[in-house]
């Protein structure tokens, strides 16, 4: 692929892949990127031969930078990488993340990272400290009160963070209690979190946990849709047309089958009547009997008439 010398503020290689960023924007295209070989790199290595200089990778370049006051190699290789992070790469939401090259480098020792641990644990610290401030894409929710949970299967793993992308750091057996304070939906899972980490709860269908399947005993969590329609109940057209009836007068608003009929219901596309409710309660009013779904008495009895019960 063809660029100019300093791309969009980059260097030729660094800035290469917005090209690829370029062209997705102006197509409305999704685009998430990982970079590879980020930091010193060959490119460096050809570009100082040219000066006659027998430098290659990063380790290489120490004695220069030292002589130029630039401090010790590792903490200005640090610095190197850190204004990448925040000044190139951190600019474009389309990058997820860059690797550093390289770990376990036995020909090419002078760009070896996992030889140095004061470098590791600057980009360690560095990790941590940006991973603080980060706000995750998933809601964290707080639970009302603090929930006892106790582990039902055998081995229950524990992660730093909702997801099964990410290494575990423990785990818990079958039996075992622990006091849940948040919970988030992620990655195909209700978690939970605890003074450990996070673990997960439950699988999600169609986004919904599917309790029968959790993996320990815990306290019953909502989805945001489930959450709104617990109000909701079945009843028919003409037990609602009666109450409308008796409360004229009053302003309404009331949603038909917002997520489809039930089998053998009308499929009606009205939302919204134009009106909302004020001063008398639908669910009160029409008497809809406990149960999951809720229903009216004649509900009931036209569903079982029909033999869906």
């Amino acid at each position: 692929m063809p660029y100019p010398q300093g791309y969009h503020g980059a260097s030729p290689l660094v800035g290469a892949y917005r090209h690829l960023r370029d062209y997705c924007r102006r197509e409305k295209l999704p685009l998430h990127l990982i970079i590879t070989h980020a930091g010193a790199g060959r490119v460096l290595e050809n570009w100082l031969a040219e000066f006659g200089a027998n430098l290659a990778g990063w380790r290489s370049l120490g004695p220069v930078w030292e002589r130029l006051g630039l401090g010790p190699v590792e903490e200005h290789y640090f610095q190197d990488l850190r204004w990448l992070d925040q000044h190139v790469y951190g600019h474009d939401p389309e990058v997820l993340a860059f690797c550093v090259y390289g770990l376990n480098l036995r020909a090419d020792l002078s760009y070896e990272l996992g030889t140095d641990n004061s470098l590791m644990n600057l980009l360690g610290n560095y990790l941590q400290e940006a991973q603080q401030d980060e706000v995750p894409p998933y809601p964290v929710v707080a639970l009302a009160v603090p929930a006892e949970c106790r582990v039902l299967v055998q081995r229950l793993r524990i992660r730093p963070r909702p997801s099964l992308n990410n290494k575990f750091v423990g785990g818990l057996h079958s039996g075992q209690q622990f006091l849940a304070t948040h919970y988030a939906f992620n990655d195909g899972f209700l978690w939970l979190r605890h003074n450990q980490g996070w673990s997960a709860y439950a699988p999600l269908q169609a986004g919904n946990p599917q309790y029968d399947e959790k993996l320990l005993e815990g306290p019953l969590i909502l989805t945001p849709r489930q959450e709104a329609a617990r109000n909701n109940f079945v009843g028919t057209l003409e037990e609602v047309r009666s109450f409308l009836q008796a409360h004229q007068g009053h302003l309404f608003y009331i949603a038909i089958n917002p997520g489809g009929a039930p089998e053998g219901g009308s499929p009606l596309q009205h939302h919204h009547l134009s009106r909302q409710i004020r001063g008398a309660a639908s669910s009160d009013a029409l008497h809809p009997q406990p149960g999951n779904p809720r229903m009216t008495p004649d509900a009931k009895r036209h569903l079982r008439d029909k033999g869906q019960l």
